[in-house]
C-alpha cells in the first residue's frame, strides 16, 4: 500500500516536473532586445544616468565617460512617454523602432514632439548592448 503511494506520489511530481519544464519558453532576440529598449529609456526619463550608461555597448565605455554620456544625452530629460513600435534582428545585431514624446519647453511649454527613434543593439558574449549611431 505505501509503495503504491509513493509509486503515485512520485509520478504526479514528475509529471509537475514535466509540465513546468514545457511551459518555460526562452524568450526570442526580439523579446529580450525589446525589453531592454524601454529599460533603457525608462532609465533615461527617471535621470537614471549611471543605468542608462551602463546599457551602453562596452567599446562606447570604453572611449566615452559617464560625463560625455551626459552630454550625448542630455535632452533625454524631456521624455514625456515611449512606445515600442517593433523590433527586427539577424544574427547579433538588433533594430528597434520606438516612438518618443519630448516635451519642448523653452520653446513653448506645452509643445511636445513625437520621433521615431532607431536603436541600435549589438550582442556580444551573450549580452545585449546599446550602440550609438546617430
Amino acid at each position: 500500500m505505501v509503495f503504491k503511494r509513493l509509486r503515485l506520489l512520485s509520478v504526479a511530481v514528475l509529471s509537475l516536473l514535466v509540465l513546468g519544464c514545457a511551459t518555460h519558453q526562452e524568450k526570442t532576440d526580439e523579446q529580450v532586445v525589446g525589453d531592454l529598449s524601454q529599460k533603457r529609456l525608462s532609465l533615461l526619463k527617471a535621470g537614471d544616468v549611471n543605468g542608462a550608461y551602463a546599457l551602453m555597448s562596452p567599446g562606447y565605455r570604453a572611449q566615452k565617460t559617464i560625463e560625455h554620456f551626459k552630454m550625448d544625452f542630455g535632452g533625454a530629460a524631456n521624455i514625456v512617454s515611449f512606445k515600442g513600435q517593433s523590433v527586427s534582428c539577424e544574427v547579433d545585431r538588433c533594430e528597434v523602432y520606438v516612438d518618443v514624446e519630448y516635451s519642448r519647453p523653452a520653446f513653448s511649454p506645452n509643445l511636445n514632439i513625437v520621433r521615431t527613434n532607431i536603436e541600435t543593439w549589438i550582442k556580444i558574449n551573450d549580452e545585449w548592448w546599446y550602440v550609438r549611431t546617430q
